[in-house]
């Protein structure tokens, strides 16, 4: 059970449509179009995607609950006049936070997200494939403890009516889980690429209108080759699903949108880049940004700032790819904005075969993943 002052801060009921988090397999198919066919779908150059027809599945666009009240809008927004601040990285301090559980033969931390005035995080483990994971949940005042067992997470995302969004290795898709009563598999929202499942989703982020990008390599299934390439998705809220034909990565990692929602930036191998975003979602061809290569997880704050986690820690670039400087955390694997002002950057990492969390504060609010 979770403090009923976390849960009152968020909300638990959906709205029409999904607001800006911007800085989220049984035997549903789903309709779809390859970036090879996309030309064949009346597209050139772009994304394209067909509409889901299977009526089982949880488009996540209902108007409210069974209930028929209507979910209230949670969705984090940056403060009047934070997109004018400047980041000042002169006097962060990187600060360890104590106390993470113990990981069945070892492990490590994954997809932080603040969540009213708790952080929500994967701890993966090195055992099993696809590789067991749970979700952990943190307060200064209480700790961690396990918010739900054998969750299968990696990135974890926020929709707009304060549910969990996750990019699920164990289901082979993204799912979603309440917050009063989390409870294994959760609502799949996608599971399956033209008949088959995923490979083994990582990181995810969801767009103003509800739309989920994602993305597929094949670190949590043991080099497993579900799909053909190890892509990026584009889920929408009416169950429509493609592979994104302008992201290039052989192996993509992390994923965030700017504040505006018009560029996707995607990381992993060979480097980061940066694609405009187009009408109805479509995603251009990328370029280069900030010249870093072999990325993990994403993070934006409120002035555009990207918060790239790599070898050396976390680097962090301005809106053109320009480097403003580094905080240096040993293994970092990704990062979200938390804390009362949204001012406290929360970093997970490798370590003492578990994992680590830190934190450190800035001068600038950011997105809660």
């Amino acid at each position: 059970m979770l403090p009923l002052s976390w849960l009152s801060m968020v909300g638990l009921l959906a709205c029409d449509e999904a607001t800006p988090t911007t800085n989220g397999g049984d035997e549903r198919d789903t309709s779809a179009v390859d970036e090879d066919s996309a030309s064949d779908a009346g597209v050139s150059g772009e994304d394209s995607a067909a509409p889901d027809t299977d009526d089982d599945r949880d488009t996540g666009d209902e108007e409210g609950d069974d209930t028929g009240e209507v979910i209230e809008d949670v969705a984090f927004r940056c403060p009047e006049g934070a997109s004018s601040l400047t980041v000042d990285l002169s006097e962060a301090s990187v600060m360890e936070i104590g106390g993470v559980p113990a990981a069945p033969n070892g492990g490590f931390l994954e997809g932080p997200v603040w969540v009213g005035d708790a952080l929500v995080l994967s701890q993966l483990y090195f055992s099993g494939r696809p590789n067991d994971a749970q979700m952990l949940h943190y307060t200064d005042e209480d700790g961690f403890s396990v918010f739900l067992a054998d969750a299968g997470t990696n990135g974890i995302a926020l929709d707009a009516a304060g549910r969990l969004v996750t990019a699920n290795h164990k289901q082979t898709g993204i799912v979603r889980f309440e917050l009063e009563s989390p409870s294994t598999p959760g609502a799949i929202l996608v599971d399956r690429f033209d008949g088959a499942p995923f490979n083994s989703p990582n990181d995810l982020v969801i767009a103003e209108d509800g739309t989920v990008y994602f993305t597929d390599p094949d670190y949590q299934c043991g080099g497993c080759s579900n799909q053909p390439v190890q892509g990026v998705y584009r889920w929408s809220p009416d169950g429509s699903i493609a592979r994104l034909a302008n992201v290039t990565q052989n192996k993509p990692n992390g994923i965030a949108l700017s504040p505006d929602g018009q560029t996707l930036y995607v990381g992993g191998q060979p480097q980061l880049t940066a694609h405009p975003i187009g009408a109805g979602g479509s995603v251009g061809a990328g370029r280069p940004f900030g010249n870093i290569y072999g990325t993990d997880g994403l993070g934006v704050d409120c002035a555009g700032n990207v918060y790239v986690t790599a070898g050396e820690g976390v680097v962090v670039l301005d809106s053109s790819g320009a480097r403003l400087g580094s905080l240096s955390v040993s293994q970092a694997t990704n990062v979200a904005f938390g804390g009362p002002d949204h001012q406290t950057l929360f970093i997970t990492s490798f370590g003492d075969n578990r994992g680590k969390l830190h934190r450190v504060r800035l001068n600038i609010p950011g997105y809660p993943y």
